[in-house]
């Protein structure tokens, strides 16, 4: 079935609305400051809005899966090694959102964090089983409601004295950590994107997803924490207060989570085909659902900033060598460089992070560098032979 740009859309940023987006803008603020925390959203989502259009082209035009895409590149051992990256990762931001989803349910007064990690989690794997369809008609009633509980929060925040510029200098970490939160969303996009109904549908849902509701849901983060910087984000939202406004804010929270994990797991379910083969799709779902379960019970979002710069080098270097791959042609031809070892330069240099000293733009593009210089290689080795 092909979707409109509406229906990619409302799944897309109904991901984006969600607790650990919040979070990473309300972390940079805490970190950085005001305005070098939104200098940093507004770069770091402006790349990824970049890298988006070529990913979301990708996957419309061909019609084939990011793991499809990553065979041409890495041949079919290096597909598997790409394809369990990416659910490691995938799953892992499951995880994160699934502790998201248990911290507001404890505010509420429910102590059993694992029983809560479970059954939330078990229902959401069910709902991922019925497939793209279900998921789209939940985001569309979601969303919209997501979006009151922000506005709500931003309502009741006071508007602080002043919005001069504060003394914290500004750090390139923060880009990093920006274009790290939502990598793997871009370098997945053709999973969602090849049922698109068109290419233009692909394009409109990208420049909507990174270029309006992304960096403003973390600028949300942002504000509330420049504005309130003696309570904690769940304070922020009110979602420990009693009465309607606790039960209603911590309600679409709850469905923000829904929505996130829904991408994720299916997701997640798309790169194990190839490791998976023998299994149907209800069935990988399952056995996914289950790992990200018990990934979740060890509360991963107690090290949010560590794991997702970690997944971000990682993702970014090898979308570096397939998007590269991607716009200059498949050469398979033999030379000292290949597509694994240009993804393994990337990431030792986002590790080092000296070319631009952003880590996960550093690994993107060393990554990206090296598949381009293999390619004019073995173009002038064919060009040198044909003479």
């Amino acid at each position: 079935m092909k979707h409109s740009w509406i229906h990619l859309t409302s799944i897309q940023v109904g991901g984006s609305i969600c607790l650990p987006v919040i979070m990473i803008g309300h972390l940079l603020c805490q970190h950085y400051g005001l305005w070098a925390s939104l200098l940093a959203i507004m770069a770091g989502n402006l790349i990824l809005l970049a890298i988006g259009l070529v990913s979301t082209s990708m996957g419309a035009k061909s019609k084939k899966s990011t793991v499809e895409h990553a065979s041409l590149y890495f041949g079919e051992q290096g597909s598997l090694l790409f394809a369990l990256l990416m659910v490691i990762c995938l799953l892992g931001w499951f995880a994160i959102q699934l502790n998201s989803m248990i911290m507001v349910m404890q505010e509420w007064g429910f102590a059993n964090g694992y029983v809560l990690t479970v059954v939330i989690g078990a229902l959401i794997t069910c709902l991922v089983m019925y497939g793209l369809t279900q998921m789209a008609r939940m985001a569309n009633v979601c969303a919209p409601l997501l979006l009151v509980t922000l506005g709500y929060a931003l309502y009741m925040a006071p508007i602080p004295d002043s919005f001069g510029i504060d003394n914290a200098a500004f750090k390139w970490e923060g880009i990093s950590l920006v274009m790290a939160t939502s990598i793997a969303t871009v370098i997945d996009l053709p999973n969602f994107f090849r049922y698109a109904r068109s290419q233009r549908d692909g394009i409109v849902s990208s420049i909507l997803l990174f270029g309006i509701a992304t960096p403003l849901i973390e600028g949300i983060g942002v504000y509330l924490a420049y504005s309130l910087p003696n309570l904690s984000l769940m304070e922020a939202l009110h979602t420990s207060e009693t009465g309607a406004i606790g039960i209603i804010s911590g309600l679409f929270l709850l469905c923000g989570g829904w929505i996130t994990n829904n991408a994720n797991l299916f997701s997640a379910s798309v790169s194990a085909e190839k490791l998976l083969p023998k299994l149907s799709e209800a069935k990988r779902v399952a056995l996914l659902g289950v790992v990200a379960i018990l990934i979740a019970l060890t509360n991963p979002a107690g090290y949010l900033e560590e794991i997702v710069n970690g997944m971000g080098i990682a993702v970014g270097s090898m979308g570096g060598v397939i998007i590269t791959g991607h716009l200059l042609g498949v050469s398979n031809r033999h030379s000292f460089l290949s597509y694994p070892l240009c993804w393994i330069c990337g990431v030792l240099m986002g590790y080092v992070a000296l070319l631009t000293g952003i880590a996960l733009l550093d690994a993107f593009l060393v990554a990206s560098l090296m598949t381009g210089l293999k390619q004019i290689i073995e173009t002038r080795r064919i060009y040198a032979t044909d003479l």
